[in-house]
Parts: C-alpha cells; sequence; structure tokens
C-alpha cells in the first residue's frame, strides 16, 4: 500500500469521530497537509475558525508565521508536513472564540497523531 493510500485510510477512519465533544463545534476534521515522504514535521495545537473553514491547517495568519519561519531554512510545503495535536477546532461555546485543547482531548486525538507519525516517519518534528 501507497503512503497515499494509507493516509487516505486514516482520513476515512477519523472524519467522522465522535471521540469528544469537539464534534459537535466542527465543520469537518482538520487533517494535516504537505508532503507524505517529509524529512520535516511540524506539529501545531489545534485548527482555529480558518482552519476549521477551509479543512486544512495552517491557512490563516499561523499559516503566514510558519512559512516565514520556515523559509529561510528551505523548508515549504513540498519537503514539510504540518499536522495538528487535535483536529477539532477547541472554542469557547458561549463566545465562539478559540481556546487551547484540554488534555481529554488530546489523548482523545492523540491515536490518529501517531498514526501520522508513524506513516511519514519524520526525521525531525
Amino acid at each position: 500500500m501507497t503512503k497515499l493510500e494509507e493516509y487516505t485510510k486514516i482520513i476515512e477512519t477519523w472524519k467522522d469521530c465522535k471521540k469528544c465533544n469537539l464534534q459537535n463545534f466542527r465543520k469537518q476534521v482538520v487533517f494535516g497537509k504537505g508532503n507524505l515522504c517529509a524529512n520535516v514535521l511540524f506539529i501545531g495545537e489545534s485548527p482555529g475558525r480558518e482552519e476549521n473553514e477551509a479543512g486544512r491547517p495552517f491557512v490563516g495568519i499561523s499559516g503566514e508565521i510558519l512559512e516565514d519561519r520556515m523559509s529561510p531554512y528551505g523548508f515549504d510545503w513540498k519537503n514539510s508536513f504540518v499536522f495538528n495535536t487535535v483536529c477539532c477546532r477547541p472554542c469557547d461555546v458561549n463566545e465562539g472564540m478559540n481556546r487551547q485543547p484540554n488534555d481529554d482531548e488530546i489523548i482523545n486525538c492523540r491515536p490518529l497523531l501517531n498514526s501520522i507519525l508513524n506513516l511519514i516517519q519524520p526525521r525531525i518534528i
């Protein structure tokens, strides 16, 4: 099985995840982006509002900052991969603002992160 096929299988397994309450606030599970054969994997905290809308991580200001920080070292989306510890947007229900994921949410997403780490096997995280 190719890495793309394995990645597709991971997405199919997790796209309807209901392990925690974050499922109630997401538009979609936000999976990673980049090169599945990358030597470098960046791990973010969680998707924000823009990522939840787009279905891809690091598309807003966080993506711009990451690209600015990566480019002087020769990294780009062609030779790296980015993923989050939590793949659904944690937000304050009353205010609709982003919040940090809690320990249970991180623990629930850890098997997904482990699957990605095992698939990509980056040299640098």
